[in-house]
C-alpha cells in the first residue's frame, strides 16, 4: 500500500510540473518562472508563464509585469511585437517567437527592443531570410575577449599603481 501511494504522488508532483489533467480529462499546462533582464532596467522581472506558451506570450507576460511594477523606463504593452528575447545580454541572435518555453531551453533571458521596423535578425545583417543564420561564435568570443583583456588591463594599471606606491615608500 505504501508503495502505491509513493507512485501517485510521484504522478502528482510530475503533472503539477509539467501539466496534466483536471480529473475531468481536460489538459492543463504547467507554468514556469522565468527571469528576464529588460534592457535599460536596474534588475530583473521575474514572471509566470506556460510552459507551452510560445516566446512572444512570454514577452507579453514579463512587459505587462514590468508595467504593474512601475518600473523605469516606461515600456508599451501595444509595442509587444517590436521586442526581442535573448538567451543573455551578449547572445546577439533573437529567439524565435514562434518557439515554445520547453523548446527554448533555459529560464533566464535579456529582453530588448529591436533596433528596427519588425525585420528579422537574418534581415538586418544583409541575409537571405530563407537562408540558414551563419553562426555568431566568432562574435561573441570576440567579444569575451575583449572583456578579458579590459580586466586584464585594468589590473595591469593598478599593479602599477602599486609598484610606485611601494617604490617610493621605500626611497623615503
Amino acid at each position: 500500500m505504501l508503495l502505491g501511494r509513493k507512485a501517485s504522488s510521484l504522478w502528482l508532483m510530475s503533472t503539477y510540473f509539467h501539466g496534466g489533467c483536471n480529473g475531468r480529462g481536460v489538459r492543463w499546462a504547467g507554468k514556469v518562472l522565468v527571469t528576464v533582464t529588460v534592457e535599460g532596467s536596474p534588475g530583473p522581472v521575474r514572471a509566470m508563464v506556460r510552459l507551452g506558451g510560445s516566446v512572444e506570450e512570454a514577452i507579453g507576460a514579463v512587459v505587462n509585469v514590468y508595467g504593474r511594477e512601475g518600473r523605469s523606463p516606461k515600456l508599451d504593452p501595444a509595442a509587444v511585437p517590436s521586442f526581442q528575447l535573448h538567451h543573455n545580454h551578449f547572445c546577439l541572435q533573437s529567439l524565435n517567437k514562434g518557439d515554445t518555453l520547453d523548446q527554448v531551453g533555459g529560464r533566464n533571458f535579456y529582453l530588448r527592443r529591436s533596433g528596427g521596423g519588425g525585420e528579422t535578425t537574418a534581415a538586418r545583417c544583409g541575409q537571405e531570410v530563407g537562408s540558414r543564420p551563419q553562426p555568431l561564435v566568432p562574435l561573441c568570443s570576440h567579444r569575451l575577449l575583449a572583456i578579458v583583456a579590459g580586466r586584464l588591463s585594468k589590473i595591469g594599471r593598478k599593479l602599477t599603481k602599486l609598484w610606485r606606491a611601494l617604490g617610493c615608500a621605500t626611497c623615503g
